[in-house]
């Protein structure tokens, strides 16, 4: 009879935890007509978030567990790596061009075989890399 009583419990338990598990229903993300228009991150600097409009990113550099992000108005040092936001930030604006380097391709402003010019920044290309830059550039043939 116990043993009939201890079962019947954890079955009881266990169908508790199923329903609950069937009607869960995720949060609903917030939206606000600022956040609609334009893409942005939060990016923690001293204990802080700060918001960071991916429009406003020129570069990113590594500083080995560190990123400085390079924005129009600021420069933010994170701890993070880049690969981090190599995932994070949307391939069809933003390159990697170097083991040490994203930009954003609308930021950029000359280039050379081995170099990108971005506001305030000439940086290098890497070996492995400048393949796929002169692909996503279009420019394969013009260098």
């Amino acid at each position: 009879m116990l043993a009939y009583l201890i079962k019947h419990i954890l079955f009881d338990r266990f169908m508790k935890a199923v329903g609950k598990v069937f009607t869960y229903k995720p949060a609903v993300p917030l939206t606000s007509p600022l956040a609609a228009e334009e893409p942005f991150l939060f990016v923690k600097e001293d204990r802080q978030l700060i918001r960071v409009s991916l429009r406003e990113i020129i570069s990113l550099e590594s500083l080995r567990d560190y990123v400085k992000i390079t924005t129009s108005t600021q420069q933010i040092v994170t701890r993070q790596t880049l690969g981090y936001y190599e995932e994070l930030l949307p391939g069809e604006q933003f390159l990697r061009i170097h083991r040490s380097f994203i930009v954003a391709k609308a930021k950029i402003i000359s280039m050379t075989e081995s170099r990108i010019n971005v506001p305030g920044q000439m940086l290098p290309i890497g070996r492995y890399y400048k393949p796929r830059v002169l692909e996503q550039l279009q420019v394969r043939e013009l260098l």
